[in-house]
């Protein structure tokens, strides 16, 4: 992530050497609207939220949570929009689900007998 952020700052300062006069004039946060805001937060919590995951749990867990989500969407905007999900997504859901029932279930240990 270190090294995503510092290629972007020669970018981001770039932009702002080319917008300057409107950044002095209305500050550099202009156009914030309250939806804006309120994405920035809510990106910032799921950030923290992942964050939290990983070091409680491991990135098996943090994967099936993503995967969940996307099966979560995927329901709620289909029943939103009144669109069907295509049958290749449908096969997808059934795998990923499939998997998640198989890694929660119990580890079957072996029996042993005494001769």
């Amino acid at each position: 992530n270190v090294q995503l952020g510092l290629f972007s700052i020669p970018q981001a300062a770039l932009l702002l050497l080319a917008d300057r006069s409107a950044i002095v004039a209305r500050g550099p946060l202009q156009g914030f609207s309250p939806l804006v805001w309120a994405v920035v937060a809510s990106t910032a919590f799921g950030g923290l939220l992942v964050a939290a995951v990983v070091k409680h749990a491991d990135n098996i867990v943090k994967m099936y949570a993503a995967a969940c989500a996307i099966v979560l969407t995927c329901a709620v905007t289909s029943i939103v929009t009144a669109s069907p999900p295509s049958a290749l997504f449908l096969s997808g859901m059934a795998l990923v689900l499939g998997s998640l029932l198989l890694y929660n279930q119990p580890v079957a240990t072996a029996r042993t007998t005494a001769r």
